[in-house]
């Protein structure tokens, strides 16, 4: 069972998380590795409809605004992140390809 939250999206269509969506998150119990699953699919999403590179990972304005936001989500390396949205995509997804085969190594 997935814990979900709920959200706002303003006129930009920027995310607001309430409050207490901690407590919305921990109703069904999650695990770490269920938060960082989540956490880790949000910030695929974000860098592949953002058009972003993999390297914003490594970025320290970006590191520490997440260190902010959930100071115990650990960052995976751009190496793991381009292997997750490999994985998640495959090449299928609008504009993938221009994604993957940018050079960010």
């Amino acid at each position: 069972m997935q814990a979900t939250v709920d959200f706002d999206l303003d006129d930009d269509g920027l995310c607001h998380i309430p409050p207490n969506a901690d407590a919305q998150a921990n109703r069904g119990a999650p695990t770490q590795v269920t938060r960082k699953q989540e956490l880790d699919e949000a910030l695929v999403s974000m860098i592949v409809g953002d058009t972003q590179p993999f390297t914003i990972v490594e970025d320290p304005g970006f590191r520490n605004c997440v260190a902010k936001l959930d100071p115990t989500y650990v960052i995976p390396t751009r190496k793991a992140v381009k292997a997750m949205v490999k994985e998640k995509y495959g090449g299928e997804a609008e504009g993938q390809t221009a994604v993957t085969e940018c050079n960010y190594s």
